[in-house]
């Protein structure tokens, strides 16, 4: 399914979503609730798809994510 209002693929699941921008520009992707993206720790309703890439988003609080993250 695509992020309204951008060409960003995205697919939820029951602890974040992923989020994959196949266009040659950069995209944003707007959240109705924040995540955690793990590879930078941030925590945001809004993250910059560089082209080409995807991401992996988690919902805060996700069982065994502190232990993931040390």
């Amino acid at each position: 399914m695509k992020a309204p209002g951008t060409s960003i693929y995205q697919r939820r699941f029951a602890n974040g979503l992923v989020a994959v921008n196949p266009t040659d520009v950069q995209q944003t992707l707007r959240l109705d609730s924040s995540l955690l993206d793990p590879a930078t720790r941030l925590v945001s309703q809004r993250f910059e798809l560089p082209p080409r890439s995807a991401k992996i988003l988690l919902r805060p609080g996700t069982p065994g994510l502190a232990d993931r993250m040390q």
